[in-house]
Parts: C-alpha cells; sequence; structure tokens
C-alpha cells in the first residue's frame, strides 16, 4: 500500500545471506528487483515519499507514525522495528520480546493494576494460517479499553464484541495469520 501511495519507494531486502534492492515510482517499479550482492545482514528497509499528487501537501505527522511503529512492533515479538525521521533528525528502535503483554504493560503505566502479571493466552493452527493472542491486566480504572488488531478483513466488532469480559478490563487482542498467504 505503502508504494501504491508514494511518489517514490526505496526497498532494500537481506535475506539468506543476499542483498536484493528495488526502486518504485509512483507504485510501478523502474527496473526487475537488482541482486545487489551478499551480506551478513537480515531484514528489510523501506524509505518513501508520500505522493503530493494524491495527498496535497499533507505534512506526516511525526508522533503519529512513532505511536504506531511502536504499535507494530508490540504485534511482532522479538521483531526490531527501526523509525528514522530525516526531517527532524530523529531515530528510535523498538523491539519488544514479551511482543503484547509487554503492550498491554506499557498501556497501564501508572495505573493501579489488580493483579501483578498480564494473563496472556494464544494459539497459532498452521494449517488454517491463523495465530490469535490475548492478553489483558485488571486495573482500578473505572474506563473499558478494548483494543483490536487485525491483518485479515473482517468484522472486527464480533470478535471484540466475543472477547469482551465486561466491566473494568483491559484486553488486547491480536489476530492475524501467521504464514504467508498466496493470492488464489
Amino acid at each position: 500500500m505503502v508504494n501504491a501511495l508514494s511518489e517514490w519507494l526505496d526497498a532494500d531486502v537481506y535475506r539468506e545471506g543476499k542483498h536484493y534492492h528495488l526502486e518504485c515510482v509512483r507504485g510501478r517499479s523502474k527496473e526487475t528487483v537488482k541482486l545487489v550482492g551478499t551480506t551478513n545482514k537480515q531484514g528489510t528497509k523501506i524509505a518513501f515519499k508520500q505522493d503530493e499528487e494524491i495527498f496535497g501537501d499533507t505534512e506526516l505527522e511525526y508522533d503519529t507514525l512513532l505511536k504506531r511503529i511502536r504499535e507494530m512492533a508490540y504485534l511482532n515479538a522479538g521483531l526490531r522495528i527501526t523509525f528514522r525521521d530525516d526531517r527532524v533528525n530523529k531515530k528510535e528502535v523498538f523491539k519488544f520480546e514479551d511482543g503484547i503483554k509487554a503492550f498491554v504493560k506499557h498501556l497501564n503505566e501508572g495505573k493501579e493494576t489488580l493483579h501483578k502479571d498480564v494473563i496472556y493466552l494464544g494459539r497459532e493452527d498452521t494449517d488454517a494460517m491463523l495465530s490469535c493472542e490475548v492478553a489483558m491486566q485488571y486495573n482500578d480504572g473505572y474506563t473499558e479499553n478494548v483494543l483490536v488488531f487485525a491483518n485479515r478483513a473482517g468484522d472486527f466488532a464480533v470478535r471484540r464484541n466475543l472477547l469482551r469480559v465486561g466491566g473494568r478490563d483491559f484486553m488486547i487482542v491480536y489476530y492475524g495469520s501467521c504464514i504467508s498467504q498466496s493470492s488464489d
């Protein structure tokens, strides 16, 4: 999606000892993926500029992007995500080994929790290509805070309501595929 909405996008992929590079302009690759050489790195680096023909002169908000990227790091336990914004010369690195359990702790900072440990349930079904994680921690607040994250289309409200436990609860749900899917 980022590629389709960008004036330009550069992608570097470091995988299985090789470095690949792809340059795109307004959603189309300039040429095929290039093998740059060998590397010891692993991961993906994406750099882009939003397309002003689509968005106009919209300024991307650093704090909004930072919050969303931090959430992505929580939702992908153990994955290191580096966010660098050259406009303001800032760089943040996120990596949360405990994933959504750490997210619940983060969101409950400064609140009086009713139990020390975050309650966590997780299940992965590789045949169905699904995974589901639930983490919750009760606090003494009066406001319910239920967050649902999904990377498949569907009815988020149904999932949220099925998992609601009422009252003064705090729950995070992450529901998504655990294996890449084919487009058949």
